[in-house]
């Protein structure tokens, strides 16, 4: 099990902000301060939908440093969790980044025929 103590709710825990990770492994109690990184410049509107974005932001034709950050620390905060031996996350990341530049392009839920007006 594992709790972001400096945040209010679960999506304020990105990799911008510092947080201390409290986790419960195996019935022993351990904290594990995560730093905050850089956070990646922001980009302008792109008069596309939500539902147009993300499709680009999950297939890769729209960029959003911000928002892969934000993906990939939360899938690389689920492995740690997973991991009761893990003492860091910096691992976890790196496993979390090659998982999202090998996701499964043109599979996004929904029929993409759909998207657009």
């Amino acid at each position: 099990m594992t709790i972001f103590g400096a945040s209010r709710n679960v999506a304020e825990a990105t990799p911008i902000r510092s947080s201390t990770s409290l986790r419960l492994a195996d019935g022993a109690a351990e904290d594990l301060f995560v730093p905050a990184q850089p956070e990646p410049k922001a980009h302008a509107l792109t008069g596309m939908t939500s539902l147009e974005y993300w499709h680009g932001v999950w297939e890769g034709t729209v960029w959003d440093e911000r928002a892969v950050a934000i993906i990939t620390y939360t899938v690389a905060v689920a492995l740690l969790t997973m991991n009761k031996s893990a003492k860091t996350l910096e691992g976890h990341q790196r496993i979390a980044q090659e998982l999202w530049s090998n996701r499964r392009r043109g599979f996004a839920c929904g029929n993409r025929d759909r998207i657009g007006p």
